[in-house]
């Protein structure tokens, strides 16, 4: 139960010393504009390489693994010690799996408590990203307009700590909620009955929370942004939510979707196991696709500007089976405005979804290889209307 606890005393030790900011008029105004990372100049790490310590009873390879990975991502380096006496991260066996949001102790090591239970990799990652000063998605200002908490089944001794951090002292870089963040709280470990302690405002999402492998696209983003903005060249052009990579200059990191020096072409799919084309157009007629449930594909459903596309879908195949959102291969519906984020996992009963999106794209990756499968999927691209002052009204009969 990887959540137990930490969540718990994360919360009360950074509500116990973040800034009260609301009244802090002189604070730079970008850090008003709403990832989440603690805006707190005294709390952010600034000598490199950070060195760390990993003691007994701490599993070595995960750390060493964790380290790689956000050094794969970001510009910040690390460097292992035996003996940490100074400033750096100190990864110790203990009963609480918990550390301090963002830099908190001076020129002494910064503890990193973590049980067995909370010692694998995506565990990990988490933990030096909230030392790193990165907080729970769960704590963003913005947070109410995406999950709605169950008092009623919310243990009390948790509820004070539910509350989100002031937007003046958090900066999420105008990136939005993301519900398969590391950083994302699972919504069943501090229920008092069976069920969850907090929904999402977006049903598709309730049952894909809190099952990851790794930091997602904007947890490394938001990273960069506050730590390597010097070795981030913003003339790039870097397009469809990519950015300059700090460690290739002439590149740009990219979402999964996209390739190219500035993410600027559709990764289109190149086996044939896929079968369907990877670009589909949507107009105002009704059409079904069957998309195979095989490792590793793209599509994108694309309608024109002033549309948005309405989806049905249905998993069908010769076996009666239902994907468990467990499974961390899957299969992934982006139908969200900001493709940066995650979509809505197909998990579950799924017979006659609707889908809505928000724009005129619909992005499709198949990560999950059942070739016995297929993803039915109804689609129709509908017309946004609006009168002269931008409302948006009912389409006259065509």
């Amino acid at each position: 139960m990887i959540f137990c606890l930490i969540f718990l005393t994360i919360i009360k030790l950074l509500l116990q010393n973040v800034v009260n900011c609301q009244d802090n008029l002189d604070i730079n105004e970008n850090i008003r504009s709403k990832r989440a990372i603690l805006n707190v100049a005294k709390w952010k790490w600034r000598k490199f390489p950070i060195k760390y310590q990993v003691t007994e009873g701490v599993n070595l390879q995960h750390i060493l693994n964790a380290v790689e990975l956000i050094q794969n991502e970001t510009c910040i380096r690390f460097k292992k010690v035996s003996n940490l006496k100074g400033e750096g991260l100190k990864f110790i066996n203990s009963f609480n799996c918990t550390t301090e949001i963002g830099k908190r102790y001076g020129s002494k090591p910064h503890k990193i408590f973590m049980p067995k239970y909370c010692q694998e990799s995506y565990a990990v990652e988490r933990l030096i990203l909230h030392a790193l000063g990165s907080i729970y998605e769960t704590q963003r200002p913005d947070r109410d307009k995406y999950i709605s908490f169950i008092k009623h089944n919310t243990k009390t001794e948790l509820i004070p700590y539910m509350d989100e951090i002031p937007g003046c002292a958090v900066n999420t870089y105008n990136m939005a909620y993301d519900y398969k963040s590391v950083l994302h709280i699972s919504p069943n470990f501090y229920s008092v009955l069976p069920g969850p302690f907090f929904k999402s405002k977006k049903a598709l999402h309730q049952n894909q929370i809190g099952y990851v492998l790794h930091m997602s696209f904007n947890d490394a983003k938001a990273l960069n942004y506050y730590y390597c903005s010097k070795k981030i060249d913003k003339k790039l052009g870097c397009k469809n939510y990519g950015y300059s990579d700090p460690n290739n200059k002439k590149k740009c990191k990219c979402l999964k979707f996209f390739t190219g020096n500035k993410c600027e072409k559709f990764k289109t799919n190149d086996i044939k196991e896929c079968k369907v084309k990877s670009e589909i157009n949507a107009t105002h007629i009704k059409k079904t696709v069957r998309l195979p449930v095989v490792k590793e594909c793209f599509w994108r459903i694309k309608a024109p500007k002033d549309y948005y596309i309405k989806l049905k879908v249905w998993v069908t195949g010769k076996k009666k089976e239902w994907l468990h959102c467990s499974t961390l291969p899957y299969v992934e519906v982006r139908y969200i405005k900001d493709k940066s984020v995650s979509g809505a996992i197909m998990c579950g009963k799924i017979n006659g979804v609707n889908i809505k999106s928000e724009d005129n794209y619909v992005y499709i990756h198949s990560n999950m290889h059942k070739p016995y499968l297929n993803l039915k999927i109804q689609y129709q691209g509908v017309k946004i209307c609006k009168n002269k002052k931008g409302k948006i009204i009912p389409c006259p009969p065509s």
